[in-house]
Parts: C-alpha cells; sequence; structure tokens
C-alpha cells in the first residue's frame, strides 16, 4: 500500500486536531470523510474486540433449564455498534468441547458460546492464544470445524499443512477495498501443538514473509496475542515487536493476553509529518468472569478504512469501551457486556452503576505518544 492517512477520534470527539473530516453527531458512530479532487469512492469498517472468554461461572449463566446454553443475552447490548460495522472480530480465547465443559485453567466450551456470536453480528475469529490448544487436538479441530459450519471466518490455527498454507493470510472485502488479516500467539501454555495441527506462533521470520505475501492488500492487520497479564502497560519486548511489525508493513496491530487495555502509540513517517500506522498494545477482556478492576471490561476499536479514486487510503478510529455486568437473576449468576454507549439505559443498582461509570473511564484509550 503506497499512500496511507491515518485520523484518529474517539467516541465521536475528534482528539487529534484533524479539520478535514467530520462526525455527524445526530447519527452516532456515522463518519463523514473529507472531499477533495478524487472523489471516495469505497469505505469499509471493522470493529475489533478483546478477549473473549468462558470462565464456569459464565457457562453456568448460560444454562438452560431445558438443557443446551444460550448466550445471547450476554451480547445484547452490542447491536447498535455491530451492526453499524461490514466486519466484526474478536479474539476467540476457548475451545469447542464435546461433552465435559471447563473454565479455566483448560477451557473447554459448548458450540452456542460461538454460535450466539454469529447470531449477534460477528463474522471473524482470531483462535491463536494460549488457550488454543487446551482440548487438545480435537478440540483445535472442533473448533475450526465449527466456525466452518457457521460461516464464521477463523484464522490463526489449522487442522493441517494445507489449511495453514491456504488461510495464513485471511483477506477481506468490501467494494475495492481489500484487507488483510494475520493472527499469532506467544504460546499455548506449555501444551505442546498436537501432531499435525498448526498454530501460528510468534516467530519474527515467518511474520515477515507473511507481511510479504500480503503486501497487495490495500491494509494490513495484525492481530497478536502477546505482553504480562494484568499489566496496563506493554513491556519492552511488545514495543520492540510492535514498531518491528510495523516496519516490515502492518498498518494495523490489534494486541491481546493481558485481559486489561493497554495504551495506543502511532506510528509516523520517517519526516514525522504524516501518520501511517497505529498499534492497539491491549484491548483487554471482552468478556470474563474476571471482577477485579481494570479485568472486568476491555474495548472495542472501530476502523473506518476509505479509498479515494488515486488509490489513497484513509483510516479513522473509534474507541467504545464495554464493561461486563455481572448479576443475579433467576438462581444463577447473569452476565452482559455493556458499552458506553449504553450508560443510563441498563438498570442496575447504584453500586454496579458507579462500578461501570469507573470502568469505562479505566479503559479510556489513551495513546502513548
Amino acid at each position: 500500500m503506497s499512500m496511507l492517512r491515518l485520523l484518529i477520534f474517539f467516541n465521536l470527539l475528534v482528539v487529534c486536531g484533524c479539520a478535514d473530516f467530520q462526525i455527524n453527531e445526530g447519527e452516532r458512530r456515522r463518519v463523514t470523510f473529507p472531499s477533495s479532487q478524487e472523489e471516495r469512492i469505497s469505505e469499509m469498517t471493522i470493529v475489533f474486540g478483546g478477549d473473549y472468554m468462558q470462565h464456569s461461572p459464565q457457562l453456568n449463566g448460560a444454562l438452560l433449564a431445558a438443557g443446551g446454553y444460550d448466550f445471547t443475552p450476554t451480547l445484547r447490548y452490542m447491536d447498535s455498534l455491530w451492526s453499524s460495522a461490514d466486519f466484526v472480530a474478536l479474539n476467540f480465547e476457548t475451545t469447542v468441547g464435546d461433552a465435559l465443559y471447563t473454565g479455566y485453567p483448560t477451557f473447554k466450551s459448548p458450540v452456542e458460546c460461538m454460535s450466539a456470536l454469529k447470531e449477534c453480528g460477528v463474522d471473524i475469529i482470531f483462535t491463536a492464544n494460549n488457550h488454543c490448544c487446551d482440548g487438545g487436538g480435537r478440540g483445535l479441530v472442533r473448533t475450526i470445524d465449527c466456525a466452518d459450519s457457521l460461516g464464521l471466518l477463523h484464522l490463526g490455527t489449522y487442522k493441517d499443512s494445507v489449511g495453514y498454507a491456504n488461510n495464513r493470510v485471511v483477506y477481506i472485502e468490501k467494494d475495492d477495498i481489500r484487507v488483510a488479516l494475520l493472527n499469532y500467539t506467544y504460546g499455548t501454555n506449555g501444551i505442546p501443538v498436537p501432531r499435525g495441527r498448526v498454530v501460528n506462533m510468534i516467530d519474527t521470520m515467518v511474520i515477515k514473509q507473511d507481511l510479504e505475501l500480503a503486501s497487495e492488500a490495500d491494509v494490513r492487520v495484525v492481530s497478536i496475542h502477546w505482553g504480562d497479564e494484568y499489566q496496563r502497560m506493554p513491556n519492552s519486548n511488545q514495543r520492540r515487536l510492535g514498531a518491528r511489525l510495523h516496519d516490515w508493513g502492518a498498518d494495523v496491530i490489534v494486541g491481546t493476553h493481558p485481559h486489561v487495555v493497554q495504551p495506543a502509540e502511532i506510528f509516523r513517517s520517517d519526516d514525522g509529518n504524516a501518520i501511517d500506522g497505529v498499534l492497539f498494545y491491549s484491548l483487554g477482556n471482552f468478556i470474563s468472569n474476571q471482577r477485579d478492576r481494570y479485568r472486568d471490561g476491555g474495548l472495542n476499536v472501530k476502523l473506518y478504512i476509505g479509498k479515494g479514486g488515486d488509490g489513497e487510503i484513509f483510516l479513522g478510529v473509534e474507541s467504545v469501551p464495554v464493561w461486563v455486568y455481572k448479576y443475579y437473576d433467576s438462581g444463577a449468576y447473569r452476565y452482559s457486556v455493556v458499552p458506553s454507549y449504553m450508560d443510563g439505559r441498563v438498570e442496575m443498582s447504584h453500586w454496579n452503576q458507579n462500578i461501570y461509570k469507573c470502568s469505562l473511564r479505566d479503559n479510556e484509550l489513551h495513546i502513548l505518544n
């Protein structure tokens, strides 16, 4: 991709002083890109979320009296954001089990937790993470087969070398915009990758080759599972690797694993006059049973991509903090992801309302540079 401009905005407020685009305040999350000599002919939007986890209490909360599970209520408040995007992607940090479902430390979840994602608007799952081998070879394959049966795009783990060769880079397209997606993890919690299966590990030589393979895409996005758990700042390895990924051609880098939100970093051109990439070190948890401060929520980021008739690419980013609301109802604890735009619209106790507001403040996106 030869030309790229990045415009950053959060929660409908312009924060970087850019005067060459505007947001229509009357319509949430609608962006009008700037007019130019070359009319913008294409637009695409992608929402990225953090760690989609399923601890044992969450499984109990989704269990139906008649049998089976229903996870859709946990996602009911995401519709306004997700339905406004062309694609929605999450880090699927569990595996699909067969009968005996378990939470931490080895996640094996019912298929309904995946089908709920599809039903509620998710299009893409990243599966390369430290829990992808929790179910062994069968669990890894079952997770992929279930995603295929539901029509979910997936990347990061593969049933065999053929699947890896065909899908090491996954492309999504709208109009004439083409985006390349790549996904890697630092490890699998010491569980050996089952024989014959493939997990995309962080290997700098491989990542560089993959980015070169995707060089014809308009935008290259890397989802990477890295960093130190529960640390709100990136470590030195994240910062070094993030810079290398950008040098090798990654335009957008989306981090997961720390289970808390970490800041973002902006990459600038050599002369410092242009912004040509963005790195989100960690989006935190999307949903989990972790209740400590900073771990009970996370961040969704919405990426806007515009392409002009001259081939120039414009990127915009909106951040939407989310909080996991845990409440007791009908004999069990239930869970709902409550985004910032639902403030004041979800009935909850005064105590929970205060925690919710605190979480939203905690999970506002900050720029390191």
